[in-house]
């Protein structure tokens, strides 16, 4: 499996493949914390959403469960309150 990702990984992509990459990763919000955040607060706000469904692409379960982690962490120290049961 790890050399899967390897090979994926140094894929040299063609000029119409980039572009294809480019328009499927545009919506996506990437990076700290911090800017998550900041960028899903900005989503909510111009969509008028009340709710946000998240889903993270990584390889592994461990990495995507610390980014939720690190997502729920964010909107903890910033003061947002606990989801009701």
């Amino acid at each position: 499996r790890r050399a899967e990702i390897l090979e994926a990984a140094e894929h040299v992509f063609t000029p119409m493949e980039r572009e294809i990459v480019r328009a499927w990763t545009a919506p996506l919000i990437c990076g700290d914390p911090a800017h998550v955040r900041s960028e899903l607060e900005a989503l909510a706000a111009r969509t008028s959403a009340d709710e946000l469904m998240l889903t993270t692409m990584v390889h592994s379960t461990d990495a995507r469960l610390r980014s939720y982690e690190l997502v729920a962490e964010s909107w903890m120290l910033a003061g947002a309150t606990e989801p009701s049961a």
